[in-house]
Formats: structure tokens, C-alpha cells, sequence
């Protein structure tokens, strides 16, 4: 469910705009954290951090910091591969 009023409480005073992002942050979600194909959660976060952001998601909850938790959890990796592939290039 998309809580249109919430929308007027944020930075975007437009309820289409809520909208948009809402959609945007669903098919991230569907994309990487319930994902149709195995395995489910196809990045590394741990299930509380996956749990969290889709039950915000279900109440339409969506702010900037929606997938903070899970950036943390694949930030470092990310580093350490960047890392790699920059030191062969």
C-alpha cells in the first residue's frame, strides 16, 4: 500500500513523484531482495536488513534512507573488489 500522505511530509511535495519513487524502490526490491530467481536475496545483506526495508516498503514508507542498512552491508565488499580490479587494470 503507497501512503500518499506521507508524501506531502518529505522533501517532494508532489504525490505523483511519491509515487515514481515508490515503483523505483519496488523494483529494486524485487530485483535484489525478493528476487523471482535463486537465490532470493541476491546480494550480500543479511535478513534482518532484507526483512526491514521490505516491510517498510509494504507501508509505503519510503524515505531517503530506505536502503541505507543494506548499502552498508555491500559497501565493503564492493571496496575490496573495486580495489582489485583497479590494481589490474
Amino acid at each position: 500500500m503507497i501512503n500518499i500522505r506521507s508524501a506531502s511530509k518529505g522533501p517532494s511535495q508532489n504525490p505523483e513523484d511519491f509515487i515514481t519513487v515508490h515503483k523505483k524502490a519496488q523494483a529494486i526490491v524485487s530485483c535484489y531482495l525478493d528476487s523471482v530467481t535463486s537465490p532470493r536475496i541476491q546480494i550480500n545483506a543479511t535478513s534482518d536488513v532484507v526483512r526491514d526495508v521490505m516491510e517498510r516498503l509494504s507501508k509505503g514508507n519510503v524515505s531517503l534512507d530506505l536502503f541505507h542498512k543494506a548499502v552498508l552491508d555491500v559497501f565493503p565488499g564492493l571496496i575490496y573488489y573495486w580495489r582489485k580490479f583497479t590494481a589490474e587494470r
